[in-house]
């Protein structure tokens, strides 16, 4: 148990340092910005202060309902904000999407499962709130990086099982066309080999009782993705310690019949998030969209279209 507790405090020194590390490259790249695009920030979406909201990206003109993104930021549940997906975000924007990026509940101030609570709470509020003459509905994307995409990929496992929202107490008319997850967990259990940081990871993450948590058992996407599951695309880098996650989930998907799309590639954790002004960054991006706008086309959207440009406050009902 000491071992444990010695390995917790080592687990959050590593994420004060990412942290540390995450300011800088906010610091760095804050001039910076994608053209074509806005945004509207901090749009509430739930009760909670901080972690309830959300900025919402958009092309500047657009005369047809806008598909949707939404963009879970990274952080090993410990840390992150959605600020740190704002270049990617506003990317995507400037390719003709709606991009919502939200914080979500950070274990520190509440364990795990609570990011996936905060999840269903903002599908609900797009559902409930977003206007079917300014967005496609129809065509909604998600996406995730590092622990954003464990966070999205089980959501979506939520989403295609009754049993599981019955499960998490949760419920959502949303439906995910397609996903994207960069550098992806997919296995919270099993984060770890070595059993001693595992066991401390969890204790971080879920907390100390986690063999006793009900859910424990269905914290992992891996374990539980189906053939309903959305069309993937999934990157991950050479040596990176989401390689073996994101092997071993496309190979599931794959056994599934899902429609699959692995990109490997020389890079840093997440590079295409953290860094989307590189050329080989900006190539990887726009792969994604590529792959989302052929989902788009795939399906024939039946939705009558309204042509409209939205003012910067005019996204609701």
């Amino acid at each position: 148990m000491c071992y444990i507790k010695l390995m917790e405090k080592f687990h959050n020194f590593i994420w004060q340092q990412s942290e540390k590390s995450d300011a800088k490259r906010e610091k760095k790249f804050k001039i910076f910005k994608f053209d074509n695009c806005k945004v509207i920030k901090n749009i509430r979406y739930g009760t909670k202060k901080d972690y309830n909201l959300f900025d919402y990206y958009y092309p500047i003109n657009y005369t047809k309902p806008l598909p949707i993104i939404i963009n879970l930021h990274g952080g090993g549940y410990v840390s992150g904000k959605k600020e740190l997906n704002r270049l990617i975000s506003e990317f995507w924007a400037s390719k003709g999407f709606c991009v919502i990026c939200p914080n979500y509940t950070l274990v520190k101030k509440e364990k795990f499962p609570e990011p996936i609570l905060d999840v269903f709470k903002l599908f609900n509020y797009i559902t409930t709130n977003f206007s079917r003459n300014k967005f496609d509905l129809n065509n909604i994307f998600l996406a995730g990086n590092s622990a954003g995409a464990h966070i999205g990929s089980l959501a979506v496992c939520i989403l295609n099982s009754k049993t599981l929202q019955q499960k998490y107490k949760v419920k959502s008319t949303i439906k995910i066309k397609a996903c994207a997850f960069s550098s992806g967990i997919f296995h919270l259990i099993n984060f770890y080999n070595i059993t001693p940081l595992s066991d401390a990871y969890k204790n971080l993450i879920i907390g100390e009782n986690y063999k006793n948590n009900p859910l424990s058992n269905y914290f992992s996407a891996i374990d539980l993705v189906n053939e309903k599951f959305p069309p993937c695309f999934c990157v991950s880098e050479l040596g990176d310690i989401s390689l073996g996650h994101t092997k071993k989930f496309c190979k599931t998907l794959k056994s599934l019949k899902v429609d699959v799309k692995l990109e490997l590639t020389n890079g840093s954790h997440c590079f295409n998030v953290t860094n989307p002004t590189t050329k080989k960054s900006k190539k990887v991006n726009e792969a994604i969209i590529d792959f989302f706008k052929i989902q788009m086309f795939n399906t024939k959207n039946k939705e009558k279209k309204v042509g409209n440009i939205m003012k910067n406050d005019d996204f609701c009902k």
